[in-house]
């Protein structure tokens, strides 16, 4: 029976589309979520043998349509011509057909849409831009049942949008198995893949793939700086990952996150470009610096003297055609043919880079050997000793490792900083036989507070070295605005003008864009259980629940919104308020806590002068007979605002909260930042790193200086002279003083710095020395260095620590938390203190939150 009644207040509903003239051929139904959760072909007429479909009799399809459709009202596209088909197939196989109820969304939509030329579901679906995953709706694909009985579900939507009043009780049981479409999108990095709008910010996008073009066509191949500006949450890392998915087949695309030292900015740069070098991103599972090899170093071989033979010109051509061929074509791994080939590869390439850039005596032949001998290996022990070596690390005592790959240890004067910017440069050079490089600058909001102005100082000159000296690159900051009103206040014309050649800023999208944003992300395919693979927002939100979110003021906003709404409504959790921002805090506010760190200032200069009168000297008279040049000293004021001792700048704040109840919903949302953090680390723990004093002291110190928000700390250095010893921090609580430190070094730059730093425990007595390694790193083996390590845990105030897989996933975490704090990553009405505090409660017994707290 064809109802008139079609406008339903029900979500009891089935949709059906039968395919055949006479008999039934092809069947589908979708449930009243979209879903398709029945399709069959009836055996002896099914289109493609080959395909495996599902292929049943007759008989079988009527009984699970019968058993689908049972109490159910059906709806469909010129709906008689489907009961018709159904009457016949019942009649066929002897079953006495139901009194099903139909609805004809051809006769809804002349109700509703008269004077239209066709009602077609073809005509209808594209003159009411209907979409299915995105696309429009494609005659090819018309007349499969399945094909058709998706758009028809999507046109009754469009037709009948009313809802059960009980529909809300019913989406827990719909979405009970499907994931939380809106949850664990953010960003981390480029090369991640997370669902894309792509008419958000389609000019900005368009304006950063013009200047990629422009870099590549001009003659001189002039980098070019480029500005994104965004507020937090407005999706800049996101429009990185677009590019990223958009050029990485063809350029090569490296992510750094901020520097954390300001002695180090060089290196940092360096290391972040050689981890996002290991990303794989081709089907044949190559790394970019693979790809980037390949590319390169066959435009060189096209401009030596292998051209000369039919031969060689003939393996140039085909090298050309396919670069990556270049790995299958030199030999099986192992045999004389496979070295013959790459040592005249090696030889080559090397001569024509002399011929070029002559035989100087900078870092850039090292490197390109380097990248030579990463290639040529296959085994992964033998490219983890060069990405080691090409990370500045390996001296003359890992010279036996290192001649398993033909490599010199680096010598005495070896400036990483110096060998840094050089490595860049020569990369520079190299991608000019390639494509334009992409440097993304990320995250970089924190160099903005008042400990790390030495830090933005040096990344400035970094930046400016790169832009002058590293061809053929395209260098993107990404910036909030007001910290590019900043920057441009830190550094002369020069700098501002090279970086700032294109500025393109991140508004807030269009309502309609954010809308359809959210149907993008619940078109994701999910792999569940559930039939329920997909969410219908027009199901599980109302009008204006829906008008309240697209409301939210950023784009992590609205989807962060909509998933406190699923939580809501399928899990049964709390919805949290909106937190309004706080009003800024008053001058008398400000004042008065100046008065209080004057006041702390001075009772600690009181408690230090008396240590020095109660101090008693050193038990132990150490060995050496030369006088040492020991003492600890107060950091001097100008390293003091880097080094962070004194706090946080004041800033405007968000409002205290003043209830248990959202105190519990911060809680809630840092448990949830906090897992997702740790399962991200978990996953990426295993990708290569190159770890360095340098930047985890500066991690370290950023740690530290979030903890003096909440604990009265101060922060020192040991000084001995002229000595050099480990990257640290000499920390003061109320109780105890802590010297920690970090040592990944190896050979003589590790004994020495560990000898000196046991002399300072040795003097010391009353404070507890911890020295770090991390597991990654290669293990100790002579005996100078064994025996110190010793002589270290031997004391009862020292300790000597292997950072295994947890304790860096935990230390990498609570790093992160505080930075993601700084660049403003949380919802609105969470403050550092919050942050500490649960750092505090989740983590008691992690060694640094004792220290600390």
């Amino acid at each position: 029976m064809i109802r008139d009644n079609y406008h339903l207040n029900t979500s009891s509903f089935i949709v059906l589309d039968t395919e055949g003239k006479n008999s039934l051929t092809e069947v589908a139904l979708v449930d009243n979520q979209g879903a398709i959760c029945y399709q069959a072909f009836v055996a002896k007429n099914h289109p493609e043998p080959t395909f495996r479909l599902n292929i049943a009799t007759l008989l079988d399809i009527v009984k699970q349509v019968d058993n689908l459709c049972h109490n159910q009202v059906i709806i469909c596209h010129h709906a008689e011509h489907d009961q018709r088909i159904l009457e016949r197939s019942f009649e066929q196989v002897a079953i006495p057909y139901p009194n099903y109820q139909f609805i004809c969304t051809c006769k809804l939509a002349k109700q509703q849409l008269p004077n239209l030329p066709d009602y077609g579901l073809s005509y209808l679906c594209k003159t009411l831009d209907l979409r299915l995953n995105g696309d429009r709706f494609d005659d090819r694909y018309a007349h499969r049942a399945s094909y058709d009985a998706q758009f028809t579900y999507k046109l009754y939507r469009y037709l009948n949008p009313l809802k059960s009043p009980n529909m809300s009780e019913n989406i827990a049981q719909l979405y009970q198995n499907t994931p939380n479409p809106f949850s664990s999108i953010r960003v981390n990095t480029p090369f991640e893949y997370h669902p894309d709008y792509a008419d958000i910010y389609s000019h900005q996008f368009d304006t950063l793939k013009a200047v990629i073009h422009e870099i590549k066509e001009s003659p001189n191949h002039q980098s070019q700086g480029a500005i994104v500006l965004g507020g937090p949450g407005s999706g800049k890392t996101h429009l990185m990952m677009r590019l990223a998915q958009q050029v990485l087949k063809t350029n090569r695309l490296f992510f750094i996150r901020h520097p954390t030292n300001a002695e180090a900015v060089n290196y940092h740069t360096y290391t972040r470009i050689l981890e996002s070098f290991s990303e794989e991103i081709t089907q044949k599972k190559l790394t970019q610096l693979e790809q980037f090899f390949a590319k390169s170093f066959v435009n060189i071989l096209s401009q030596t003297d292998w051209v000369n033979s039919e031969k060689g010109r003939l393996m140039i051509a085909k090298l050309q055609d396919d670069n990556l061929s270049l790995y299958e074509r030199v030999g099986q791994p192992g045999t004389d043919r496979y070295r013959k080939n790459w040592d005249a590869i090696e030889k080559k390439i090397l001569g024509w880079w002399r011929a070029k850039y002559g035989l100087s005596t900078d870092y850039s032949s090292q490197v390109l050997i380097g990248i030579i001998r990463f290639c040529r290996y296959t085994e992964i022990s033998r490219k983890n000793l060069v990405r080691y070596w090409l990370s500045g690390n390996g001296d003359a005592d890992f010279s036996e490792e290192l001649n398993q790959v033909g490599l010199k240890p680096w010598g005495e004067d070896f400036n990483r900083e110096e060998f840094a910017l050089e490595a860049i440069k020569t990369l520079g050079q190299l991608s000019l036989l390639d494509e334009p490089l992409i440097l993304i600058f990320d995250q970089l909001e924190s160099l903005f507070e008042a400990r790390h102005q030495s830090t933005l100082e040096s990344f400035g000159s970094t930046v400016k070295e790169i832009l002058t000296h590293v061809p053929n690159s395209l260098i993107i900051l990404n910036f909030f605005p007001d910290r590019w009103e900043r920057f441009q206040e830190q550094f002369d014309g020069s700098v501002i003008d090279r970086v700032s050649q294109s500025v393109v800023t991140l508004g807030r999208p269009s309502k309609a864009q954010l809308h359809q944003l959210l149907k993008t992300l619940c078109q994701l395919k999910i792999e569940t259980n559930s039939p329920h693979a997909t969410v219908d927002i027009e199901v599980l939100f109302t009008k204006k629940e829906l008008t309240e979110i697209v409301n939210q003021p950023s784009i992590r906003a609205v989807i962060k919104r909509a998933s406190d709404y699923f939580r809501h409504k399928v899990q049964g959790v709390p919805l949290p308020p909106i937190i309004a921002p706080r009003k800024a805090i008053t001058v008398e506010a400000v004042q008065f806590k100046q008065q209080l760190q004057g006041l702390y200032q001075a009772v600690q200069e009181v408690i230090k002068t008396f240590d020095n009168l109660t101090l008693s000297p050193p038990e132990q008279q150490l060995p050496e007979t030369e006088e040492l040049e020991l003492d600890l000293e107060d950091l001097p004021e100008e390293e003091r605002q880097e080094k962070a001792t004194e706090g946080r700048p004041i800033e405007p704040e968000i409002a205290i909260k003043a209830d248990a109840e959202s105190e519990k919903l911060v809680d809630l949302q840092l448990d949830e930042y906090w897992q997702n953090l740790l399962n991200q680390w978990e996953k990426d723990y295993d990708k290569p790193r190159v770890i360095s004093d340098t930047d985890d002291v500066g991690k370290l110190m950023a740690i530290v200086s979030a903890f003096n928000n909440r604990y009265p700390l101060k922060v020192e250095q040991l000084s001995f002279g002229q000595r050099k010893i480990p990257e640290h921090l000499c920390i003061k609580t109320g109780q105890q003083t802590y010297v920690l430190a970090f040592l990944h070094g190896s050979g003589s730059a590790f004994t020495g710095r560990i000898k000196n730093f046991n002399r300072l425990a040795l003097a010391h007595k009353k404070m507890r020395f911890r020295l770090m390694r991390d597991a990654v790193e290669p293990p100790i083996r002579g005996d100078v260095g064994l025996r110190e390590i010793q002589i270290l845990d031997a004391v009862n105030h020292g300790e000597y620590v292997i950072m295994d897989r947890s304790d860096r996933i935990c230390f990498e975490c609570i790093y992160q938390a505080i930075i993601d704090w700084e660049n403003r990553e949380f919802a609105v009405g969470i403050t550092l203190e919050d942050i500490v505090d649960f750092l505090s409660m989740k983590l008691p017994d992690y060694w640094l939150i004792k220290c600390l707290s």
